[in-house]
């Protein structure tokens, strides 16, 4: 896994983020940031990862569905998915 293949899995999920999130208004019971975005529950992590590999030609670039969850924790921690 490259460190390429790293950042465009990232690239991906902020721009899948903007176009299907969900902004909450107000606070939520224990998430206290207010830029905490919400993936409606058809979007699962795991739909989200196929779209992913879908969208990639090479397959060395393809990170297995453990790392991309791992990239998604690490780099976009205040983005959630109601459909785990």
């Amino acid at each position: 896994m490259s460190l390429q293949s790293r950042e465009r899995a990232v690239l991906f999920i902020q721009n899948f983020v903007v176009q299907h999130a969900v902004v909450l208004p107000g606070r939520v019971p224990s998430y206290k940031n207010p830029d905490l975005l919400l993936l409606p529950s058809e979007y699962t992590k795991k739909s989200v990862h196929e779209s992913n590999v879908a969208s990639i030609t090479d397959d060395e670039d393809k990170l297995p569905y453990s790392t991309f969850t791992e990239i998604w924790r690490q780099f976009l921690p205040t983005t959630y998915n109601l459909g785990l």
